[in-house]
């Protein structure tokens, strides 16, 4: 046993404070890594005060009552009870997943409404939900938040318009004749907005001769026909015959158009009757 009295004891840079017969251990100074070095473990007795340091076998035992698993957790492994001792587990194992006690989530079942707006994205992919914006202004051709109403049930059949004379009308000129003129000027009177439409269009007509024709023709702005059918009466000159026909326009322009019932006949010589007259306008898409 050494016993020393001094205020200081005092080591020079890189010597050493040995213990034991054999150099079992050493406290020494590093100056190059500017750090005391201990060159062995050193044991304690379990604390008593708040400020004492603890040993593995006090944390252990009172902190978990069991030994850890030595293996150390990775990031996204769990550390769960065993029974004997705390060991790595995985999140699907935990008690409780399915419960359901975290109300302000979306359950991927559809069973919980949404309590306010749902706010998305441009959809891109056929199975995306859409938006409001997506609606008017791809499929509506509108601006975003206006129109009538959100959604096809509303879109499909708007727009609709049509115009009926059931008079008798006669011509023997060879130059149509106006007999029916609707014009589309939509429901706000400043024309229909961009989409596609269905245009139909019916009507009775006669000739007064036979092998003789009568003319029919639908034109779209006065400038555009959409149909044009000749055809003569071969037996009956008096019997009324049925013309009924319709016309799918896709990618109509907005703005106000119109769409005319025209007719004529082949000579001057024979006279085309025409009624029942009419024209009828309305939204696909």
């Amino acid at each position: 046993m050494a016993k020393i009295s001094a205020k200081n004891i005092e080591l020079k840079d890189d010597e050493r404070l040995i213990f034991g017969t054999d150099d079992d251990a050493y406290l020494e100074w590093d100056q190059d890594g500017n750090q005391m070095e201990i060159s062995t473990v050193i044991s304690g007795v379990d604390p008593t005060q708040d400020y004492h340091l603890t040993t593995r076998d006090y944390t252990d035992t009172h902190l978990r009552t069991q030994p850890i698993v030595s293996t150390a957790a990775t990031n996204g492994q769990i550390v769960v009870w065993s029974g004997s001792q705390w060991e790595l587990g995985d999140h699907g194992s935990l008690a409780g997943l399915s419960d359901d006690d975290h109300p302000q989530y979306v359950l991927v079942n559809g069973s919980r409404g949404f309590t306010g707006v749902v706010n998305g994205i441009y959809p891109v992919a056929d199975d995306n939900l859409i938006t409001k914006k997506y609606l008017f202004d791809v499929l509506t051709a509108s601006a975003s938040g206006t129109g009538e109403g959100a959604g096809f049930n509303v879109v499909y059949g708007s727009e609709f318009q049509y115009i009926q004379d059931d008079t008798e009308s006669q011509t023997n000129s060879t130059t149509y004749q106006e007999k029916l003129n609707l014009t589309l000027s939509g429901v706000t009177g400043y024309g229909i907005p961009a989409g596609d439409y269905r245009i139909a269009w019916s009507y009775e007509w006669r000739q007064s001769k036979q092998y003789q024709t009568f003319w029919g023709r639908i034109q779209l702005d006065d400038s555009e026909t959409l149909f044009e059918r000749e055809i003569s009466p071969f037996v009956d000159i008096s019997f009324w015959n049925v013309t009924t026909m319709f016309y799918y326009y896709p990618a109509m322009p907005s703005g106000v158009h119109t769409v005319c019932l025209d007719y004529k006949t082949s000579d001057v010589g024979t006279v085309s009757y025409i009624r029942h007259a009419k024209i009828e306008f309305w939204r696909v898409i």
